[in-house]
């Protein structure tokens, strides 16, 4: 009796201290690390911003447009960051046959900007790169994981429909040769 309330101790000293790694890593590591990129993004933004007043940008150019657009929606997506939010943002973007194809136009485009233009481009697409490959891998496993399960399930499905076929055809030819037999 003693070992066992001793056990039950320790589940619970577990249990907590497990508790309590997970809150920390929520609402400070994993806060912290996205901030970082967050950061980022609002020095990119700043560095935009200086080049439009600079001059070595235009104000409304569609590039500029664009890349501030694209900047403010992740700052605003990622300051109480979701994963919904954030992969709402990433199919609109760039699920969308129109907007790539504008994305491509703009990508072109960016190539007459000026230098500076390009690496804030360039560094922003690669935050964005950062931001989905950390937080996105364990989701893209799970539904990896799931449509395998899925289609072993219609895979299985399938089988046993050709087996239940299969069984009918056999019956009825039973029952024929049964029919003959008798005749």
């Amino acid at each position: 009796m003693e070992n066992l309330d001793l056990l039950i101790f320790n589940f619970i000293i577990l249990f907590i201290s497990v508790w309590i790694i997970l809150y920390t890593n929520r609402n400070f590591i994993y806060k912290t690390r996205i901030n970082k990129k967050r950061f980022r993004l609002f020095s990119l933004r700043d560095d935009l911003t200086l080049l439009v007043m600079a001059g070595k940008v235009e104000y409304n150019s569609k590039e500029y447009q664009y890349l501030l657009h694209s900047l403010n929606s992740v700052i605003k997506i990622t300051g109480d960051f979701q994963i919904s939010d954030f992969l709402k943002f990433l199919i609109t973007q760039y699920n969308n046959d129109e907007i790539e194809e504008k994305l491509d136009k703009i990508d072109k485009a960016v190539e007459v900007q000026s230098k500076e233009f390009k690496v804030i481009w360039v560094e922003y697409h690669m935050v964005m790169g950062n931001i989905m490959s950390k937080h996105l891998r364990l989701l893209v496993g799970f539904v990896t994981m799931l449509a395998s399960l899925l289609l072993s399930i219609k895979i299985f499905t399938n089988a046993a429909k050709w087996l239940l076929n299969y069984g009918s055809q056999i019956k009825l030819s039973t029952h024929k040769v049964d029919e003959y037999a008798k005749a």
